[in-house]
């Protein structure tokens, strides 16, 4: 399921979270140079096919450059029933008997299991384990964020695995979902809940791990043996990564196989080399002139997609310089592949997971206004 006009892979839909009301009130000086805030979520989750459910669910919330010092629910490990709290001296929820307070925060009956991680700090996970269940869920957070602070960017993600699809090359994925919550609008109003209403959803995804095939050259037994070990590693990473040297046990037509990895694959890896570039160059007697000549083929033909599909690698000891003419490389980028590890290889893995390192800033709406010659001010 690859669209021919982007080579992105296909998705199924097995889920959604949709994040519902949420309330954020302040809360009682906490005597250091941090405004508190008490954050109600409240979110939906939806498994829309039972023949494959999860088997277990993580929902987290990046609280950006918050703290959080106390939320609920802690860990669920046997059933609990519904429970009112509230907020001690320390901002921690305390057991309530009676009809609690202005900062009380009730929680529904619960089943195990239930695990949280990160408390402390700024980002919070709630793993749900065994049968998790759908519909309607509350998550209580206390907050603790620098003095003044007038907006809190939260991101929303949902983590999950899905047994048995592993064997179809499928891999579960999700989209974060990012919201501003507005704290100015519940300062000095201690007895108000602000309602932030959400239409936004994070979608629970299983797509097709991306199929990679590796050109290359065999210069020397070493160039062979690192080549072969970074296919390895791409296939750890989660790859369905494809090498000659993998399907030619049985006698086949070279081109024909070519032809058809080629077609098949989102993504080419180029891996550089001296005897790629003479192949590449129409220099040598190789085999991998094949493949490079059906790519310079496929380049010519559709140069926006076939730029976005073939990718030149530099693996180590490898040079920047040993890559076919025709790929153009020195003006339109390769990938350095340092180590086969994950922080030595994060260019590529984000290139082949589309996963970009940089997130685009947003636009203010005030607009940059030009008066005579030396002033300037936002309208």
């Amino acid at each position: 399921m690859v669209d021919p006009r982007t080579g992105t892979c296909g998705e199924v839909r097995i889920g959604t979270v949709r994040l519902c009301d949420w309330q954020v009130r302040p809360v009682r000086p906490t005597g250091q140079p941090r405004d508190g805030y008490l954050i109600r979520a409240d979110y939906d989750v939806d498994i829309h096919t039972r023949s494959r459910t999860p088997a277990w669910l993580e929902i987290g919330f990046a609280l950006g450059d918050a703290s959080i010092v106390d939320l609920l629910p802690k860990t669920v490990l046997a059933p609990q029933p519904a429970t009112s709290t509230v907020l001690n001296d320390a901002l921690c929820f305390v057991p309530c008997d009676g009809p609690g307070g202005p900062d009380d925060a009730r929680m529904p009956a619960m089943t195990p299991l239930v695990d949280v991680f990160g408390l402390g700090g700024s980002e919070i996970r709630w793993r749900h384990t065994g049968e998790v269940r759908p519909g309607a869920h509350t998550a209580w957070m206390m907050a603790l964020v620098p003095a003044g602070q007038d907006k809190l960017t939260v991101t929303i993600t949902a983590r999950y695995d899905i047994p048995g699809v592993a064997a179809l090359r499928l891999q579960p994925v999700a989209r974060p979902q990012r919201l501003d919550l507005d704290l100015t609008a519940c300062r000095g109003t201690p007895d108000v809940k602000p309602v932030v209403h959400l239409v936004q959803r994070t979608e629970l995804l299983v797509s097709r791990s991306p199929r990679v095939l590796v050109t290359y050259a065999d210069d020397n037994p070493g160039h062979t043996q690192a080549v072969l070990r970074f296919g390895e590693f791409l296939g750890e990473c989660g790859m369905d990564t494809h090498i000659d040297r993998w399907d030619h046990d049985d006698r086949q037509d070279r081109t024909m196989w070519a032809l058809d990895n080629i077609t098949k694959a989102d993504f080419v890896l180029v891996v550089a080399s001296p005897e790629c570039k003479a192949a590449g160059d129409g220099h040598g007697d190789h085999d991998v002139r094949q493949e490079l000549a059906i790519l310079r083929d496929r380049l010519t033909d559709d140069r926006v997609t076939w730029l976005r599909r073939i990718l030149p690698v530099v693996l180590p000891n490898g040079s920047a310089d040993d890559f076919p003419l025709f790929l153009n490389s020195k003006y339109t980028g390769h990938y350095p592949v340092d180590s086969c590890t994950p922080r030595g290889a994060d260019a590529l893995l984000r290139a082949l997971t589309k996963r970009d390192r940089y997130e685009r800033p947003s636009v203010t709406s005030r607009m940059i206004a030009v008066e005579g010659t030396n002033h300037v001010k936002l309208t």
